[in-house]
């Protein structure tokens, strides 16, 4: 068979992911980006003080502990941002009832 370039074929792709996938929301975003630089920073901070301290063990224990501190606010602050898009989302829709003033 013999393509031309006018011709609208789909390709052949491996990925099936859908829209959350391709157009995350900002809190979605937020919160991934959160458990990245939560385990990053912690383990960074753990291997650091197990060195300075010359105890792995305690020092990745409080890395451990920094890196779900930061989890958590990450977390926090993607709820609060969907929290925020849901509230303008629901402001928007009572614009599109029809007006009583005009009925008198």
């Amino acid at each position: 068979m013999i393509r031309l370039a006018g011709d609208t074929r789909e390709t052949f792709s491996t990925y099936r992911g859908g829209m959350a996938h391709d157009n995350p929301s900002s809190g979605e975003m937020m919160r991934r980006v959160g458990f990245g630089t939560g385990l990053s920073i912690g383990m960074g901070v753990g291997v650091a003080l197990g060195v300075a301290l010359d105890n792995m063990a305690l020092g990745i224990g409080f890395g451990i502990a920094l890196g779900t501190v930061v989890m958590i606010a990450f977390a926090v602050a993607a709820s609060r941002l969907a929290q925020g898009g849901r509230e303008q989302e629901s402001d928007a829709a009572p614009a599109d009832e029809p007006d009583d003033r005009s009925a008198g």
